[in-house]
């Protein structure tokens, strides 16, 4: 889940400096050039870390209530994003696999890269991992 993250923010860097920077340098001073058309993936960083509604931050707050566990999470998240374009349930996966999961069990995200399906099985206690000694 975080690399696909890490990936995405990758992503939009590139796309601002690279593309979108590069290309009004270019109108500023009048070179001509072909626009290249590119996807604006926000609302997919955003699915992933705003506050409040992103997965993230509902992965920490399902995570400090006593009996919450990884259905809970997913229920709340298919809740909260039920209409979010990047969001859908595994059944509807175009992968078999995928299909067989229970809507509980994981979500499927449209990354720029293209659509990746998430089991939520030890989401929470991944997310309760402490850092070692060295690292705190």
């Amino acid at each position: 889940f975080c690399i696909n993250y890490c990936n995405e923010k990758l992503q939009q860097f590139f796309n601002i400096r690279v593309l979108k920077d590069e290309q009004e340098l270019y109108v500023r001073e009048s070179i001509k050039f072909k626009q290249v058309e590119f996807v604006d993936n926000q609302d997919c960083i955003d699915l992933i870390e705003l506050k409040k509604t992103g997965i993230l931050s509902m992965l920490d707050e399902e995570a400090k209530i006593p009996r919450a566990n990884d259905k809970t999470f997913t229920d709340k998240l298919h809740k909260e994003h039920a209409k979010h374009f990047r969001l859908q349930l595994p059944r509807k996966s175009k992968m078999s696999y995928y299909k067989q999961l229970r809507d509980d069990e994981g979500f499927i995200i449209r990354h720029f890269a293209g659509a990746v399906c998430y089991q939520t099985d030890n989401f929470l206690d991944k997310n309760n991992d402490a850092l070692t000694a060295d690292l705190a």
